[in-house]
């Protein structure tokens, strides 16, 4: 609403003076420029995380941008440092055991791009990834991994605006992957080397990157949100609108789904 506002700040002041209405003094102009910066990491990790090839490997890296940004001290004079201490309270009461999830500690872990890098808690990661290896030592080996679950050349853009990249950007690796894999050894062996090695860029593609079946295809699911469903109620009503309102309810099922 602000973003939409902002703009027409010179019409409205106009618009003011000629129908005599009081108009918002220049403090509160520069009040509300501010408070779109601040609504804006909010607007963009909503999208991000409501997007259709996000996974839960990308929820703790992303509650910890918005935090280190609102912790972030404000300019002097701004206006914004109460609110940002108010958003500030209101995150760490909806999430504050976000990092004893093991569904989400797993998912960044096992994702190349992240690991343990956005823990704050990193004894939490440590505990997850001794979790981890305990799996991964009872899992029984595929008689053949000539498909590696190396990157190959094939990668995906990670897509541009994602407030992630900006904060852990200066820590992914800019290195060739390394081809040289033995392909006999076990699941928990390979856990380990891939631990050890660096971050991947965020074009890197998770999917081609575990290419076999291996612990991240287990706990790389979907967030749990509303979206996918609402987005579904909202393409129902597309489809089954006053001018199509005569289709029988198996075709309306098939167009649907």
């Amino acid at each position: 609403m602000l973003k939409m506002l902002y703009p027409q700040k010179r019409s409205i002041l106009l618009a003011s003076a000629e129908l005599n209405i009081p108009e918002l003094p220049n403090c509160q102009w520069t009040l509300i420029e501010n408070i779109i910066s601040i609504l804006d990491v909010f607007n963009s990790v909503t999208n991000h995380i409501s997007s259709d090839h996000v996974t839960a490997a990308e929820v703790i890296p992303l509650i910890n941008v918005i935090e280190t940004e609102l912790q972030k001290p404000a300019p002097a004079g701004s206006g914004l440092q109460g609110l940002k201490n108010d958003l500030y309270s209101s995150m760490k009461i909806r999430f504050k055991n976000y990092e004893n999830s093991d569904i989400l500690t797993s998912a960044t872990l096992l994702d190349p791009r992240f690991k343990e890098t956005p823990f704050k808690d990193k004894a939490k990661a440590d505990t997850a990834k001794h979790r981890l290896l305990e799996e991964a030592s009872t899992l029984q080996s595929p008689e053949h991994l000539s498909s590696s679950s190396k990157l190959g050349q094939t990668q995906v853009q990670a897509g541009t605006g994602n407030p992630i990249w900006s904060q852990y950007s200066n820590q992914f690796a800019h290195s060739k992957i390394n081809s040289d894999k033995d392909d006999h050894r076990s699941i928990a062996e390979e856990l380990k080397a891939y631990f050890s090695e660096e971050m991947m860029t965020p074009d890197c593609s998770v999917t081609e990157y575990w290419r076999r079946e291996t612990l991240s295809k287990k706990y790389s699911c979907v967030p749990t949100a509303t979206v996918c469903s609402e987005r579904l109620f909202s393409t129902a009503g597309l489809i089954c609108d006053s001018k199509r309102n005569r289709l029988d309810p198996h075709r309306v099922k098939m167009l649907t789904f």
